[in-house]
């Protein structure tokens, strides 16, 4: 029983390095899961509003399963049918905002980058009109784990990015490989 399990772990482990993620182990149910989202998103005729709000919902249960790219990848499909809405911004950040030690678990600057990105995302569903003011409470709940000043010129005082400062761009590599803005904590 034990070898089965070990070589059933194996080959999850060797597929998900296969797949070119290498940040998330993605399981035969994983790829079952995410056919049947496509196979609805070929071939559903709703209306574009109630297929991102669908879309939507496949994304929470990504989240939940800490999928956090295919997170992503849905709540941006969402956007893409229904520019309008709040909750997939606030998802996106909240899967960014979960990855500290998906990405980095031994590298304490990543947990600031981390944040910057989440807070592009929360600001974008604050700017939607997020009726229910999740992003707010979102952003004052993470904003004490922003790096202060001391913080941020240790970490990122040295070498090609002693010249960085906040509000200059920033690219978080990981999973997230995005470009955000460099945010301090304010004192």
């Amino acid at each position: 029983m034990f070898f089965a399990i070990a070589v059933l772990f194996l080959i999850k482990t060797v597929y998900a390095q296969n797949s070119g993620n290498e940040y998330f182990v993605i399981t035969a149910i994983d790829e079952k899961r995410w056919a049947a989202y496509d196979d609805f998103i070929k071939n559903n005729k709703n209306k574009l509003s109630e297929k991102a709000d669908s879309i939507y919902k496949f994304a929470l249960i990504e989240y939940q399963n800490k999928q956090f790219l295919k997170t992503r990848e849905l709540c941006e499909l969402a956007i893409e049918y229904n520019p309008d809405l709040a909750k997939p911004h606030i998802l996106i950040g909240k899967a960014y905002a979960s990855s500290g030690n998906i990405c980095e678990p031994t590298n304490r600057n990543i947990k600031g980058e981390i944040l910057w990105v989440a807070f592009d995302e929360w600001e974008k569903a604050i700017s939607k009109g997020d009726d229910e003011g999740k992003a707010a409470k979102l952003m004052g709940r993470y904003k004490t784990y922003l790096p202060d000043e001391a913080d941020f010129k240790s970490c990122f005082g040295r070498g090609r990015l002693s010249t960085i400062d906040q509000g200059d761009a920033y690219f978080v590599k990981c999973w997230i490989n995005r470009e955000t803005t460099i945010r301090l904590k304010k004192e």
